[in-house]
């Protein structure tokens, strides 16, 4: 999706040689939050993206200038006609983006925190699992697992990951209650850190990436 990489990176180009104190992961956590809460206020952004509302102010004013949000002095700021049609192009494709309990887990608990998000058609090619666990822990996860859906069902990537199975295969169980209405082809990444914002900043780095 061209339009997302575009949108990204005018919101964080330097201006007058100043980096914005967000990153690429604020944008896209903040598009998709007035997406499925909008309209809120600097407030609520600044507490969920956790950076100040200076920062807020100038992400919204960028946005603004692409034409994808507008603000309202009694609700805050929401996505525009304009934004919400990018933006549900995008949930076509990033179908869920949450945390999962870790304590369900033993043999794929690689961290205290785990993310996980489902990108629709992600595997109709088959992935490069190294190279994408690779980008993953460049964003910050502690590892990564990557799985695609095949009739009907959470299959580990590589395919030939073999024996493993044999310990793993109740607990990719557990992992599908977290993901109803997968579908064939889909593609299955779960991140894991030491804190719950570094797994949430990898997968929405990832993702960015992903779909750009």
């Amino acid at each position: 999706m061209a339009e997302l990489s575009e949108i990204i990176g005018y919101a964080v180009k330097p201006r007058k040689g100043v980096l914005p104190s967000f990153k690429p992961h604020h944008v896209l956590k903040a598009l998709i939050m007035l997406y499925n809460k909008g309209p809120l206020g600097r407030k609520a952004l600044s507490r969920e993206l956790k950076i100040g509302e200076a920062s807020i102010r100038t992400l919204i004013s960028r946005l603004k200038e692409k034409k994808l949000v507008d603000v309202s002095l009694a609700g805050g700021a929401y996505l525009t006609e304009h934004g919400l049609s990018i933006m549900r192009n995008i949930v076509k494709k990033l179908v869920y983006l949450k945390p999962i309990n870790t304590k369900e887990l033993s043999f794929l608990k690689l961290a205290q925190y785990a993310h996980i998000a489902l990108i629709r058609g992600g595997c109709k090619v088959k992935p490069r699992v190294v190279k994408l666990r690779d980008k993953l822990v460049r964003y910050g996860a502690e590892a990564a697992l990557i799985m695609c859906v095949e009739d009907g069902k959470l299959v580990l990537e590589p395919s030939r990951a073999g024996r493993i199975y044999e310990n793993i295969s109740s607990e990719l169980k557990v992992i599908e209650k977290n993901l109803a209405n997968m579908q064939n082809n889909d593609l299955v990444i779960i991140s894991y850190s030491n804190t719950p914002e570094l797994c949430e900043q990898s997968l929405l780095m990832f993702i960015i990436d992903f779909l750009g």
